[in-house]
C-alpha cells in the first residue's frame, strides 16, 4: 500500500511543457506539515488491514531531491514515528534522473527510503529537448545505474505522445527502458492539460495527440 504525499513543483528548476501540478495532485497546501502528514497516514493506516502487505510512504510530484537538503531531510524524519513503531515499511520519491547523485542517495538510504522512481519521460533526446525536460537520456541511464548500484528498488517513468516522439521513437525507449532492468516501469500518455505550454501548442495546432493509429506528434 502506497500512501501518497504531494510536494507538488517544490524542487523542479522549470516546468516542462506538459506539467500542471496543481491541476493533476489537486488543491493542496504547498508545503507539507508535520500535523497534515501524521493525520494523513493514520487515516490511511486506519482504512485497511495491516496484514503482510507492505506499506510505504510515497513523496510524489515535484523533484524530491531538487529541494534543499534541510527540506528533505524534515519530511523524511516526519515518517520516522511510523517506521520506528512498524507501521509502514519504508519511504519512496519521485525525481529527475539529473538531480540523481551519490550523496543523495547516501542521505535518501540512511532516511528510510528504498524505492525512487525516476522521471525520465522518453529516452530520446530530440523528444526530451522538445519537451523542454532539461536532461539527456544518458542522464537518465546514469541514475539508474546508480540507483541499481545501491541497492534501490528502482522505477521509470514513460510518458507515450510527447512532442517530436513516434511510435518508432517510442519503441527505441521501450526496449533501452527494458535493457536498463528497472524493477517497475509506468507508462503514462501525454494529457494536454490547461494552462501549459503544450495547451498553447495543441490550439495553435503546432501539436496533435497521437491516435489509436499512432500518427500526430506533431511541433
Amino acid at each position: 500500500m502506497i500512501i501518497p504525499m504531494f510536494i507538488l513543483n517544490r524542487g523542479c528548476p522549470h516546468r516542462c511543457l506538459f506539467c500542471n501540478e496543481r491541476l493533476t495532485a489537486g488543491d493542496r497546501p504547498d508545503k507539507i506539515e508535520a500535523r497534515a502528514f501524521r493525520e494523513t497516514v493514520r487515516a490511511y493506516l486506519g482504512r485497511s488491514r495491516r496484514s503482510s502487505t507492505p506499506v510505504q510512504v510515497a513523496f510524489y510530484g515535484g523533484t524530491f531531491t531538487g529541494m534543499m537538503r534541510d527540506e528533505q531531510i524534515r519530511l523524511l524524519q516526519l515518517a520516522a514515528p511510523f517506521l520506528n513503531e512498524g507501521s509502514i515499511d519504508s519511504i519512496r520519491i519521485s525525481t529527475r534522473p539529473d538531480e540523481i547523485d551519490a550523496d543523495d542517495l547516501d542521505l535518501l538510504k540512511s532516511l528510510g527510503v528504498t524505492t525512487v522512481e525516476v522521471g525520465a519521460q522518453s529516452l530520446n533526446d530530440e523528444v526530451l529537448l522538445r519537451s523542454k525536460r532539461g536532461h539527456t537520456a544518458a542522464d537518465t541511464l546514469q541514475a539508474v545505474s546508480l540507483l541499481r548500484a545501491r541497492g534501490f528498488t528502482t522505477g521509470i517513468h514513460l510518458m507515450a505522445g510527447l512532442p517530436g516522439d513516434t511510435e518508432e521513437r517510442f519503441n527505441e525507449t521501450i526496449d533501452r527502458t527494458i535493457s536498463l532492468h528497472p524493477d517497475t516501469v509506468r507508462i503514462h500518455p501525454t494529457i494536454v492539460l490547461r494552462d501549459t505550454p503544450l495547451a498553447d501548442a495543441f490550439r495553435e495546432e503546432r501539436y496533435t495527440p497521437p491516435d489509436a493509429c499512432g500518427s500526430g506528434h506533431t511541433m
